[in-house]
């Protein structure tokens, strides 16, 4: 199966306020996008920050977990819609 993103961004290796400046970068471009956000789990601080994120931002029209649909990477990522 084969999955198409506009943008894809990795974080890993990033402190949360620098991972939330990068998604910031692109979620707020003009265009509809999709993106795809590997945020990996480690210590559980950076994904619970960029989820918190997605899910109070007024530009994201619509996310998914990847454990939600058994995406590659599953609870490691998120897809998100603007």
């Amino acid at each position: 199966m084969h999955h198409h993103f506009d943008t894809e961004i990795d974080l890993h290796g990033c402190h949360v306020d620098e991972a939330i400046r990068e998604i910031e970068r692109v979620l707020y471009r003009p265009k509809p996008q999709s993106m795809l956000i590997i945020h990996g789990n480690g210590t559980g601080a950076l994904k619970k920050a960029v989820r918190e994120f997605i899910a109070g931002n007024s530009y994201v029209r619509d996310y998914i977990f990847g454990e939600d649909i058994n995406f590659p990477g599953c609870d490691g990522v998120v897809i998100v819609y603007t």
